[in-house]
């Protein structure tokens, strides 16, 4: 489970038009990554990751070249927002939400889709403990005689 987030190039201004542009030769996209992230590690050429303290997040290149877009799985705290805000200024791309349905606003509330993702992580989580919890205190089919 993870927050995702779609970059696509900055001439992209709605969601309907993500698919319409490209973000360039796989082998760019590539090195403005490693601007980015120098430790990405890039073992296979289809998905690249970034392993920090507080965040991580996995690139999926897919096959295509040029890439159409870069879907990013993150998962970690609000640290990643400042990542993705140097990816993003740094490159000619925008950042768009999956949990929100809208572009990242780097200047308003950048967080926002992140922190919906954890609620529903965290609650999730906590519904998993409790069913875990649950079944460890049930009781075997021929106890429920004594």
């Amino acid at each position: 489970m993870s927050w995702d987030v779609i970059l696509v190039p900055n001439s992209v201004k709605s969601a309907e038009a993500i698919d319409s542009q490209t973000l360039g030769p796989k082998r760019t996209v590539i090195h403005q990554l490693k601007s980015v992230f120098p430790d990405i590690n890039l073992s296979d050429l289809s998905w690249g990751t970034v392993d920090r303290r507080n965040y991580s997040i996995e690139f999926n290149f897919g096959e295509d070249n040029p890439s159409v877009q870069l879907m990013l799985h993150i998962r970690g705290n609000e640290e990643v927002i400042e990542a993705l805000r140097a990816l993003c200024d740094s490159s000619s791309w925008r950042a768009f939400d999956t949990t929100t349905g809208d572009f990242i606003d780097f200047e308003r509330d950048p967080a926002r889709g992140l922190n919906i993702w954890r609620g529903f992580r965290d609650q999730v989580a906590s519904i998993v403990e409790t069913e875990s919890s649950l079944a460890k205190k049930k009781k075997a089919w021929w106890q429920f005689w004594r």
